[in-house]
């Protein structure tokens, strides 16, 4: 196939208006899967497809041309020249912020939302988001936690509700569905917490939601609970090797103090908040809490509090009146006599 002056970016950026448009059909709405699909199977048997540009790897000392030809043969045989991953992250990321949204596009829920005391549960999709409020006077606060598996704890210990603490289970970094939350929570004077995973992912989590960026233009101010790596020396945790090719952005190295650099730059070292013992675990994100300003219990205005009692007093005289003309009347006598 002779080469183009196409990148994959490029004809997929041509590609995705006529994707989009047979995703949608007659539907009010349509995933970014569907959009993905799409743009994969007419990429794929695309005429100008840059084969010549794919899977440019990096060549290995004294390799020679037919052995990088070959290895390159042996990439397309086992991965595709777009995933998912890829395609949202790169490709509709960049096609959005120059040329704008996509009609009739949700993004995919990735992550949830627990409120304390109702235990409702909204899943953090763009779909889910556009209609949701949040409870007034419930709870002030909302923590952000980094791993979806730690649910189970914190329901278990009721952390929500002995806390007035609304609870977020991610799955990684912050979608614009999250964002969107988040923005609405401090616009309502709730405080927000993390917690993450001490590595170069979990500091990065936290950097995003604090700083604006060309696809989260909304700078968020949130309480930093760790983990962090000074946090898990002093807790005696085990870490663990991460990529040894794997290079920090400038961004976060400048935001590291000389002992992150040493853990994340040098050795390449991480912690999880997994490897913190379960038995302790929520007692120590609860200590975080209190060390790191968490507000008491809440305590609704005054005028709101008189206005439930009244209510609740009408509720309670209806009901007890209710109760006694039940006693004195049979309702089931008058019905069979009529």
């Amino acid at each position: 196939m002779l080469a183009t002056n196409h990148t994959i970016k490029s004809l997929l950026f041509e590609i995705i208006p006529e994707a989009a448009e047979e995703a949608q059909g007659e539907y009010p709405a349509f995933s970014q899967r569907d959009l993905y699909y799409g743009c994969r199977d007419r990429y794929l048997s695309h005429p100008n497809r840059p084969f010549h540009r794919e899977f440019m790897l990096r060549r290995e000392r004294d390799e020679t041309d037919d052995q990088y030809e070959a290895r390159r043969d042996a990439a397309r045989r086992i991965k595709a020249p777009i995933d998912f991953k890829y395609f949202t992250s790169k490709v509709l990321r960049d096609y959005e912020d120059r040329i704008g949204p996509i009609e009739g596009m949700i993004k995919e829920a990735f992550g949830t939302f627990v409120e304390p005391h109702s235990s409702a549960r909204l899943e953090l999709g763009t779909l889910e988001i556009a209609g949701y409020i949040l409870p007034k006077h419930t709870f002030d606060k909302i923590l952000v936690v980094e791993k979806k598996t730690e649910k189970t704890k914190f329901d278990h210990d009721q952390v929500g509700e002995r806390h007035d603490l609304g609870i977020v289970y991610s799955a990684g970094y912050a979608t614009e569905a999250l964002h969107d939350l988040l923005d609405t929570a401090r616009d309502g004077d709730y405080q927000i917490f993390i917690w993450h995973d001490a590595d170069p992912d979990g500091y990065n989590i936290v950097r995003n939601i604090r700083e604006a960026t060309k696809n989260m233009p909304v700078a968020i101010e949130v309480i930093d609970l760790g983990l962090t790596v000074e946090q898990a020396l002093d807790l005696g945790l085990g870490g663990e090797p991460f990529a040894e090719d794997r290079k920090l952005g400038f961004d976060l190295l400048s935001t590291l103090n000389e002992v992150e650099l040493e853990y994340f730059e040098g050795r390449k070292i991480r912690f999880e908040i997994n490897s913190i013992p379960s038995a302790s675990r929520i007692a120590y994100v609860e200590q975080l809490l209190a060390e790191n300003g968490a507000r008491p219990k809440y305590v609704p205005p005054e005028d709101v509090l008189q206005e439930e009692v009244e209510e609740n007093y009408e509720a309670e005289i209806e009901w007890r009146v209710g109760q006694i003309i039940d006693d004195l009347v049979d309702k089931d006598a008058i019905v069979t006599f009529w």
